[in-house]
C-alpha cells in the first residue's frame, strides 16, 4: 500500500507500508550515462544500483559514529601495544629524521 508522496529537502519521498520496516522511496536525478555505467558495474559486481545507493546513504548517515568507533578501537590497540619509545619517549632531532 502506497501513501501519498511528500517533498523532503527537494526530493520526492513515497512511504511504502508493505515492508516490515519503515522504508521510504527516494527519487533521484542522475545523468543517464552515469546511471548506465553504474548499472553495468553493479551487474558485474552482482548487486543492484538501489543496493549501492542504500549502502552509501547508510554509511554516510552513520559516518561520524563509525569514525568515532574506529578511532576508539585504534586508541585501544595503541594502549595495548608492546612497542614503546621508553618512559621518557624518543626525542628526534632534525638530523636524525633526515639522516641518509
Amino acid at each position: 500500500m502506497l501513501k501519498a508522496p511528500s517533498a523532503v529537502d527537494g526530493c520526492s519521498v513515497t512511504r511504502v507500508s508493505c515492508y516490515t520496516e519503515n522504508v521510504s522511496n527516494l527519487t533521484l536525478s542522475i545523468d543517464a550515462a552515469v546511471l548506465r555505467r553504474a548499472r553495468v558495474r553493479a551487474v558485474t559486481e552482482g548487486v543492484s544500483v538501489n543496493a549501492l545507493v542504500r549502502h552509501f546513504v547508510e554509511d554516510y548517515a552513520d559516518g561520524n559514529v563509525a569514525r568515532a568507533q574506529a578511532l576508539d578501537k585504534l586508541e585501544e590497540l595503541a594502549d595495548r601495544a608492546a612497542a614503546s619509545s621508553g618512559a621518557a619517549g624518543r626525542v628526534w632531532t632534525r638530523d636524525d629524521l633526515h639522516e641518509r
